[in-house]
């Protein structure tokens, strides 16, 4: 088993650096933020159960976006596994979730 350095996509202790942000005050008030904005609500399905807040423009390439409430938006577990295994490698979902977007919400996302 690769660990660390001996594995090849290792990028020097970030996992640990993205765990204490994701564990923050302020992400979860971002989370929340998000949550309540969008009803606790999956805006692709419209369930209520098992959701998450996806970050719109990523958490890793965008981290002065990382808290703002309007590159954020609340998906249930499947909805939110399915884009990311139909977009994989995709570091700004803005065009893919405004094709999607037009058909649940009527409404565009701009960041």
């Amino acid at each position: 088993m690769w660990m660390k350095e001996k594995n090849p996509r290792w990028e020097g202790g970030i996992t640990e650096v993205s765990d204490k942000i994701r564990h923050s005050d302020e992400y979860i008030k971002w989370r929340n933020a998000c949550g309540t904005r969008d009803k606790i609500t999956c805006q692709f399905c419209g369930k209520h159960k098992q959701l998450v807040v996806h970050h719109i423009k990523t958490f890793k390439k965008y981290p002065e976006l990382r808290f703002s409430v309007k590159n954020g938006i609340t998906l249930c577990r499947a909805c939110h596994m399915k884009l990311h295994a139909e977009h994989r490698g995709v570091h700004d979902f803005t065009n893919i979730l405004n094709d999607y977007m037009p058909n649940i919400l009527h409404k565009k996302i701009k960041i």
